[in-house]
């Protein structure tokens, strides 16, 4: 049976090193896409926004009312309103502001949410003193960012899915209406 040699400290050091800047790297790359996640939820949210004020203006100039429309085209019309409606909602949590963690058990002090935990200036002051170190901070940081991320891509392939449906039945309706 062999035994692994112990590390020797300053190889320790060095694989410390450069688990630091790997977890730097990822902070900054996870910043990055919390962005453009939040760019392309704030584009899809203005421009669904917009469609359906588009929509809406057609449909008070032409005076079409869904409920004077036989049943079929009634049921259509309200899946679309419905998934329309979960769409925005999607897309109006992945932009939602958060101030608080995603797995709330957490004590390490990385994020603004977490600052405004304590009461005092005094008890943060003790909370960074006795806290982990920097490395296990932008560690926390890339976890807490990578879930946030993960949550927003989710709520906007969520919306796009949901769009997809009622922008196939308001067509059909459309169509229908227009043509009886």
């Amino acid at each position: 049976m062999s035994v692994e040699p112990a590390a020797a400290p300053d190889q320790v050091a060095q694989q410390d090193a450069a688990v630091a800047r790997r977890a730097a790297e990822l902070l900054r790359r996870t910043s990055a896409e919390a962005e453009r996640a939040d760019a392309k939820a704030s584009i899809l949210l203005a421009g669904m926004l917009a469609v359906i004020g588009g929509v809406s203006a057609l449909l008070s100039t032409s005076k079409w009312n869904p409920l004077t429309q036989p049943a079929w085209l009634q049921v259509g019309w309200w899946a679309a309103v419905l998934a329309m409606l979960a769409g925005l909602f999607a897309l109006g949590w992945a932009v939602y502001p958060r101030g608080h963690r995603l797995d709330p058990g957490r004590t390490i002090v990385g994020y603004f949410g977490d600052v405004v935990r304590y009461g005092s200036v005094d008890a943060l002051a003790v909370a960074l003193r006795d806290g982990p170190d920097e490395h296990a901070v932008v560690v926390d940081q890339v976890w807490q960012l990578s879930l946030l991320v993960d949550a927003k891509y989710r709520l906007i392939r969520l919306a796009i899915g949901a769009f997809l449906l009622p922008v196939l039945l308001l067509l059909v309706v459309m169509v229908a209406a227009l043509t009886r």
